[in-house]
């Protein structure tokens, strides 16, 4: 009776050290960033846009004039892009993104040093539309971390326009 008791404790054993030993390999799996991936994305834009316009001196009058129409809104878009991931800890990549905005700014062009400084002469509207990204991507893997550095190709479509409106005419007459 006590040989079938060996056998019963025995094979308890065997099954508890397997079991815990697949499970522990099962609770460290390799890490690989092979593969594809996509998604969408939603963020703030903000732009910043200095306009300055200078004329004359040396001997003439000076004339200078700025503005700064930031463009800013929501921006959304898509990504998506590619990971190859060999036997080391090297990851090579690929991705890029499209996004779309209605971002608008908008500022009067100023004069700073005239015969009339302060003057409004016109105004500046910008808009961001569309904007776009191609990157490559070299990176070290190390258990589940990638660090990496990229650099690619980007497409911004930015416009600005100008009203610059006609001068005031006018006459003046004056007596003493």
């Amino acid at each position: 009776m006590g040989d079938r008791n060996e056998l019963k404790v025995g094979v308890l054993a065997a099954a508890f050290v397997f079991g815990t030993a697949t499970g522990a390999y099962a609770d460290q799996p390799v890490a690989t960033w092979q593969g594809g991936y996509a998604g969408v994305q939603i963020g703030q834009l903000s732009s910043s846009l200095a306009i300055d316009y200078s004329q004359g001196g040396n001997g003439t009058s000076a004339f200078l004039s700025t503005a700064s129409p930031d463009p800013g809104d929501v921006v959304g878009g898509l990504f998506g892009g590619f990971n190859w991931h060999g036997t080391g800890p090297l990851v090579f990549g690929v991705e890029g993104e499209f996004n779309w905005s209605h971002a608008e700014g908008s500022a009067d062009e100023i004069e700073i040093i005239s015969s009339t400084p302060g003057l409004n002469l016109g105004s500046y509207e910008t808009s961001i539309n569309e904007s776009a990204a191609l990157r490559g991507r070299l990176g070290y893997a190390s258990g589940s971390s990638l660090l990496y550095v990229s650099a690619g190709l980007a497409y911004i479509q930015y416009d600005v326009a100008y009203d610059n409106p006609p001068p005031c005419r006018a006459a003046t007459l004056t007596a003493g």
